[in-house]
C-alpha cells in the first residue's frame, strides 16, 4: 500500500536503489562516462549545496546505476500479438542535504540488432559477435526531474522496468540460486558428509538443488528440463556456464509468459552476466566496498549494506571457530584434499576454469578457507533473502516493477502522457503471470515462520472477535496461523489463539478464550460451567444422597439455594450436583525435584443448579475424610479462603483430566482396540475399512507419549503433580472403575444423570455430542424381518435398538445378512476376544469386554459405532508417523511400564480390551477426543485456572489463605513454561487435518456403502451448522464438538 501511495516519488524510486529487492546495483560515481553527457546546466536546479556536478562528484554526493548488461539484450517476440521492449538505462542519482538518494538525470536511446532497429535505452549495435557500442545522440535524449511531469515518470518506469530484468535474471537467479547449486553439487561431489565443512554447509544447501530443478521445469524452461550437457565427461550436473551459456533454446517459462526477457533474451542476459562474475564479488564486504558504498557516513540509510555487515561477520565469526576445530595451522588446510578437491571442482566444472572469473583454484590459508566457506554460506542464506523475499512488496504494483514494456522508450521528450504510460505498462495477462510469480517467489518455504502486521484506524470499539480468511491467488498456497494480538489504543493487548490451517478461502471465526478465562477464573459461575464444558466435562454427576464422607449441613449451604427449599429438598428437586475426585485419594505426589514439595488433592465439590440453570459452587472439601484439620470451604468464607479451594480443585480436575478423561479413556482405550483390530481383521474385512481411518495414527502417537510425556524425566515428571509414578497409581485405580458400558456415550450420561436438557439446558458436551451420535442411529439398511427375527422380549437387542448408528448400521447390513452371520464370523469374534483376552485381561468388572456369541447383528452394529466415538482424534504434527508397525502378540503396555513402580495398571493391560466398544465406541471416542484435547489451551493456559501442579498443601483451616500463600501454591515459572508447552502442543491440529465423516482411502467401494457415507457427512453438516446457529451471540461458544471440529482419530 506504501508503495502503491508513494511510487512516483523520486525519493522512493532512488530509496529502492538502497534497500528494494535489487540493493546491489547503485555505485559512486567517480567520474561520468562518456556515454552519459550530463552537464552541470542540466542538473544544476537539482544540486542542493551550490557545488557544480564535478564537484559534487568529488565531495561523493554523486551516485550512477548502470544497467550495460541488457544493452542488445533480445525482446520477447514469442507473442507475434504484442511486440516487448527491453531498455538499457543509466541513472544519475545526487544525495541531498537530507541524505537522501534522488534521481537527477536519466538517458534513454536506441539500439540497432543486425540492421534491424530495435529501441532500448542505451545505443547498442549488436553484431553476431555481440559487440557493443553506445551512443549518445539527439534521439538519445537525457530526461531530468525538470521536465514534463510524465517524460520523467516514463523515464523512470523504464529504469524500474529494467531494474526488475536484472533483479530477477542476474542478482536473484544467476549470484544466489546458481552460484549455490555450483557450491552445493561440489560439495555432494567431494565432501563426505564426515567432513566438517560439509556440516557446516549442509544447511545451507539442502533444497538448493531441488528447488533450482523445480525451477528449471516450472520456470527456466517451457518444456521441461534444461538439456544437459555431456561436456565435461565426468560432470553430471549443469553448471551456470553450461545452462546460462550453451542451452539458449530453453525458455524460462515465467519470462516466456511475462517478462521483456522472454524467448531467449534472459538466457543472453545470464551470459553476459557470467562473464561479468568475479569471485570477491560474492564476498559482502569486498562487493559494497567495490561499489563504493562501504561508509555508512555517506549513505547513512543504506540498510541492506548495515544489515548485511553485522549477518556477515556473525556468519564469519562462526565458520572461522568450526574451521579451528578442525584445522590446526595452514599446513593443515593445504593437507586436506577432499577440501581443495571441493575447491577445484566449483573452479573446473562450476565456472568451466574461466580465468575471468578468478574463483581460486586452492585454498593455502585457514583465512582462506574462513572466508571462502563464509561466502557459500553467506550466498546461500543472507544474501538470497535479501534479494528474494522482498518481491512481492516492491513488485506487486505494476507500475513500480513493470515485467515488460509494450511501446518502445521515447526517443524525444514532450509526447509522454497517460495514455502512453498505460500503453506501456504490461497488459492484464502479463500482469496477472508477473503478480503470480512475484507472490510466489516471496513465500516462505513449508514450516517457515513470518508475522504480519495489520494497522486499523478506525475505533473498533470492543473487541469480541476476529475473523480470518485466507484468499486463493493464482496457486493454492495453505497457511497456519498460529494467533493474532489485536493492540487496542489503550495499549492493552487482546490475544486470538488460531493454530489451525487456513484453506479452501473458509473462514475462521477466532474468540479471545484465554482472554475471558484470565478476566473470569475466579468466578463461580466460570468454574461450575467448566465442569460443563471445558476440559474434562466427565466428572460432574447429580448428587441423590449425600455421601456420608461430606458432610454438608442446611446451615452451610442455606445462604446458596436460591429456592427457599432445605438441601435435602434441593436434592429431591434434582437441583444439586457433585463432582468427586476419590480416584485422586492416595496417589503419591510427584518427588522427582528434591528442591520442590509438591501435593495432591481429592476434593469433593458441591454444585447447585441456581434460578438461572447456573452451576455454581456451593461447598468444597480437599480432602476424603471429613474432620476438623479437613473443613468444608464455603461461598461465604474469606474470599481468599473460597478462591484457594477452588484452585484446588481445579488443579485436581487437571490431574483427572489429563491421565483419566485424556490418556486413559481416549488414547490407551482407542489403541487396545486398534492393535486387536490389526491383529485379528484382514484389510478386507468390512469392519477393518470401517474402523481404520479412527486408528490410522493412535499407535504412533502414543509410542510418542510414551518416549516424551509418561516417561522417566518426560513432561508429566517436569510439570505435573502426578509425575514421578503417581499417574501409574491412578491409571492402575482408574482401570479398576472403568466398564465397558461407560464407553457408550449417552450410557455415561445416563449413568450421571445428566441426560436430561431440560435440567440442565447449558450443558452442550452433552447435547452436541448427542447429536453426534445420532448422526449414526437408525439404520435404513436393517429390513423390518430382521429387526422382529433379532428382537425378543426383554433382550438386549431391542434396548440397543434406539442407540443403533445408521452409517455403521449400514456398513454392517451390507455384510452381515443376520445374527448367525456375526457368531460365525470367526475374525470379529476372534477381534472381540483380543480386546477381551490380552486388552482387558479378562478382568470381570470391566463388564462386557468378552466374547459374546449371542450378540445381534443390531449389537454388532452398535459395537462398531462406539469405537469411532472414542477414537476420532488425530495427533498434531504426527502425519508423517503411519502404521501400526509391527504388533506383538501380547503384553501392548510393557513399553509403558514404570521402572519406579512396575507394571503399569495389571501387566500388558489395556489395549485391546475394548473389543465390541471397537464398534460401539468408535464415533465415542473422536468426538470425546476432541472436546479433551483441543480446548485445553483455552481453558488450561491461564495457569491458575489449571495448574499442573501445587507447592504448599492443602489449607487444614480456614483464615490463613492471602495472596501470597496462593502464589506460593500456585507452579513456578519453570513448571507453568512446561505446562504451556504442553497444552499448547496437545491443542493443536495437524496440518492437513481429516475430520469426522473423511475417509482419505478407498476402502469402501461398494455403492450402497458410499452412499451412506455420503448420508453420514450430510447429517454431519447439518449438525456443524444448527451448533453455528446456536452459538450466534453467545458469550462463551462451545464448538468442540461440532463435527467440523472433530479429528477422525486419536492422533495427539
Amino acid at each position: 500500500e506504501y508503495v502503491m501511495q508513494h511510487w512516483k516519488e523520486d525519493f522512493m524510486f532512488g530509496y529502492q536503489f538502497l534497500n528494494g529487492c535489487n540493493p546491489v546495483v547503485i555505485e559512486k560515481c567517480t567520474r561520468l562516462p562518456d556515454k552519459f553527457p550530463v552537464t552541470d546546466e542540466m542538473v544544476s536546479v537539482s544540486l542542493e549545496r551550490g557545488l557544480t556536478l564535478e564537484e559534487e562528484i568529488q565531495a561523493g554526493n554523486i551516485y550512477i546505476v548502470d544497467y550495460e548488461l541488457l544493452d542488445g539484450i533480445k525482446p520477447n517476440s514469442t507473442d507475434p500479438c504484442t511486440q516487448q521492449y527491453i531498455a538499457a538505462p543509466i541513472c544519475l542519482l545526487y544525495k541531498n542535504l537530507e541524505n537522501k538518494i534522488m534521481p537527477i538525470a536519466i538517458q534513454v536511446s536506441y539500439s540497432v540488432v543486425k540492421e534491424v532497429y530495435v529501441f532500448s535505452i542505451l545505443i547498442f549495435l549488436l553484431l553476431t559477435s555481440f559487440q557493443l557500442k553506445q551512443i549518445p545522440g539527439e534521439d538519445n535524449p537525457i530526461f531530468l526531474p525538470t521536465d514534463a511531469e510524465y517524460d520523467w515518470l516514463l523515464a523512470k518506469i523504464w529504469v524500474r522496468s529494467a531494474d526488475f530484468q536484472h533483479h530477477q535474471t542476474v542478482t536473484h537467479l544467476l549470484r544466489t540460486h546458481l552460484m549455490s547449486e555450483m557450491f552445493a553439487i561440489a560439495m555432494f561431489r567431494q565432501l563426505p558428509a564426515v567432513h566438517p565443512a560439509f556440516k557446516l554447509l549442509i544447511p545451507h544447501v539442502r533444497y538448493t538443488i531441488a528447488i533450482n530443478t523445480k525451477a528449471r521445469e516450472q520456470l527456466i524452461c517451457e518444456c521441461g528440463i534444461f538439456d544437459k550437457l555431456s561436456e565435461p565427461a565426468s560432470s553430471h550436473w549443469v553448471t551456470p556456464n553450461q545452462v546460462l551459456i550453451k542451452d539458449i533454446q530453453q525458455l524460462y517459462f515465467f519470462t516466456h509468459k511475462a517478462n521483456a526477457t522472454g524467448g531467449g533474451g534472459h538466457v543472453q542476459l545470464v551470459q553476459k552476466g557470467v562473464k561479468s562474475l568475479k569471485f570477491r564479488s560474492l564476498c559482502f564486504p569486498d562487493s559494497i566496498k567495490a561499489r563504493g558504498v562501504h561508509r555508512k557516513e555517506d549513505l547513512p540509510t543504506y540498510f541492506y549494506r548495515d544489515d548485511g555487515y553485522k549477518v556477515w561477520e556473525v556468519t564469519k565469526s562462526f565458520v572461522s571457530e568450526v574451521v579451528h576445530l578442525y584445522y590446526k595451522d595452514d599446513d593443515a588446510v593445504k593437507e586436506d584434499e577432499e577440501i581443495q578437491a571441493f575447491v577445484k571442482d566449483v573452479r573446473n566444472f562450476g565456472t568451466q576454469n574461466f580465468e575471468f572469473c578468478e574463483f581460486p583454484k586452492s585454498l593455502k590459508t585457514l583465512g582462506e578457507l574462513t572466508e571462502y566457506l563464509t561466502i557459500v554460506v553467506f550466498t546461500a542464506s543472507a544474501q538470497h533473502a535479501a534479494v528474494n523475499f522482498g518481491q512481492y512488496d516492491w513488485c506487486s504494483w505494476i507500475p513500480n516493477a513493470p515485467s515488460t514494456m509494450r511501446q518502445p522508450p521515447p526517443n524525444q521528450k514532450g509526447l509522454a502522457d497517460v495514455n502512453l504510460i498505460v500503453d506501456s505498462l504490461p497488459d492484464r495477462g502479463r500482469s496477472s503471470w508477473h503478480l503470480g510469480a512475484v507472490w510466489a517467489l516471496s513465500q516462505y518455504q513449508e514450516s517457515e515462520v513470518d508475522s504480519y502486521v495489520v494497522n486499523v484506524d478506525d475505533d473498533l470499539g470492543e473487541i469480541v472477535l476476529v475473523k480470518l480468511q485466507m484468499k486463493r491467488f493464482l496457486v493454492c498456497d495453505d497457511w497456519y496461523c498460529r494467533y493474532i494480538t489485536v493492540k487496542t489504543p489503550s495499549g492493552q493487548c487482546v490475544e486470538f489463539p488460531c493454530f489451525r490451517w487456513l484453506v479452501n478461502d473458509e473462514e475462521v471465526v477466532l474468540r479471545d478464550g484465554r482472554e475471558y478465562v484470565m478476566q473470569h477464573w475466579k468466578e463461580d459461575f466460570m468454574f461450575g460451567y467448566q465442569f460443563l464444558n471445558g476440559c474434562n466435562p466427565v466428572v460432574i454427576e447429580k448428587c441423590t444422597r449425600l455421601p456420608d464422607k461430606f458432610p454438608v449441613t442446611d446451615e452451610m449451604v442455606s445462604v446458596s439455594l436460591e429456592r427457599g427449599l432445605t438441601l435435602e429438598e434441593e436434592i429431591q428437586a434434582g437441583n444439586i450436583y457433585m463432582a468427586d475426585f476419590e480416584l485422586l485419594d492416595g496417589v503419591k505426589p510427584n518427588d522427582t525435584d528434591p528442591r520442590t514439595q509438591q501435593y495432591i488433592a481429592a476434593p469433593i465439590c458441591l454444585f447447585y443448579k441456581n434460578l438461572e440453570n447456573k452451576i455454581i459452587p456451593i461447598a468444597i472439601q480437599l480432602n476424603q475424610i471429613p474432620g476438623e484439620d479437613n473443613p468444608i470451604f464455603l461461598p461465604t468464607d474469606a474470599e481468599y479462603d473460597w478462591l484457594l479451594a477452588k484452585i484446588w480443585v481445579r488443579s485436581t480436575d487437571f490431574q483427572h483430566h489429563q491421565t483419566v478423561t485424556h490418556l486413559l479413556r481416549t488414547h490407551l482405550m482407542s489403541e487396545m482396540f486398534a492393535i486387536a483390530m490389526f491383529r485379528q481383521l484382514p484389510a478386507v474385512h468390512p469392519a477393518f475399512k470401517l474402523l481404520i481411518p479412527h486408528v490410522r495414527y493412535t499407535i504412533a502417537i502414543n509410542t510418542k507419549a510414551r518416549e516424551q510425556l509418561i516417561c522417566d524425566g518426560g513432561l508429566f515428571d517436569k510439570a505435573n503433580a502426578t509425575g514421578g509414578g503417581g499417574y501409574t497409581q491412578l491409571l492402575q485405580k482408574a482401570m479398576k472403575t472403568l466398564t465397558f458400558g461407560s464407553l457408550c456415550f449417552p450410557g455415561s450420561l445416563k449413568a450421571r444423570g445428566v441426560d436430561s436438557r431440560e435440567e440442565l439446558p447449558t450443558y452442550f458436551y452433552r447435547d452436541d455430542g448427542l447429536e453426534v451420535w445420532e448422526a449414526t442411529k437408525r439404520s435404513a439398511f436393517v429390513s423390518t424381518e430382521m429387526i422382529e427375527w433379532s428382537i425378543s422380549p426383554g433382550s438386549r437387542v431391542a434396548d440397543l435398538l434406539f442407540s443403533l448408528p445408521s452409517f455403521v448400521s449400514e456398513v454392517v447390513s451390507l455384510h452381515y445378512k443376520d445374527d448367525e452371520a456375526v457368531q460365525h464370523d470367526h475374525e470379529i469374534q476372534a477381534f472381540v476376544k483380543d480386546v477381551q483376552k490380552f486388552g482387558m485381561k479378562a478382568l470381570d468388572h470391566c463388564g462386557e469386554f468378552k466374547e459374546n456369541k449371542n450378540v445381534a447383528t443390531v449389537q454388532v452394529t452398535a459395537d462398531l459405532t462406539e469405537f469411532p466415538f472414542l477414537c476420532n482424534r488425530v495427533p498434531r504434527g504426527s502425519e508423517n508417523t503411519r502404521g501400526a508397525g509391527n504388533v506383538p502378540d501380547r503384553g501392548y503396555f510393557y513399553s509403558f511400564s514404570s521402572a519406579r513402580s512396575g507394571q503399569l495398571w495389571t501387566g500388558e493391560i489395556n489395549r485391546h480390551r475394548i473389543g465390541r466398544t471397537w464398534f460401539k465406541r468408535t464415533q465415542q471416542k473422536q468426538r470425546r477426543r476432541s472436546l479433551l484435547s483441543t480446548v485445553q489451551f483455552d481453558w488450561c493456559s491461564w495457569v491458575p485456572n489449571t495448574p499442573s501442579t501445587m507447592r504448599r498443601p492443602p489449607p487444614k483451616q480456614k483464615g490463613l489463605a492471602d495472596m501470597s500463600l496462593i502464589m506460593n501454591t500456585l507452579p513456578d515459572c519453570g513448571r507453568s513454561a512446561w505446562h504451556l508447552g504442553a497444552v499448547w502442543a496437545l491443542s493443536q491440529y495437524q496440518k492437513n487435518e481429516l475430520y469426522l465423516g473423511t475417509f482419505p482411502d478407498e476402502h469402501f467401494t461398494e455403492e450402497p456403502a458410499k452412499a451412506a457415507m455420503g448420508r453420514f457427512r450430510q447429517q454431519l453438516a447439518d449438525i456443524t451448522s444448527s451448533i453455528k446457529r446456536r452459538n450466534e451471540g453467545k458469550e462463551l461458544p462451545y464448538y468442540n464438538m461440532s463435527p467440523d471440529k472433530i479429528p477422525n482419530s486419536v492422533a495427539i
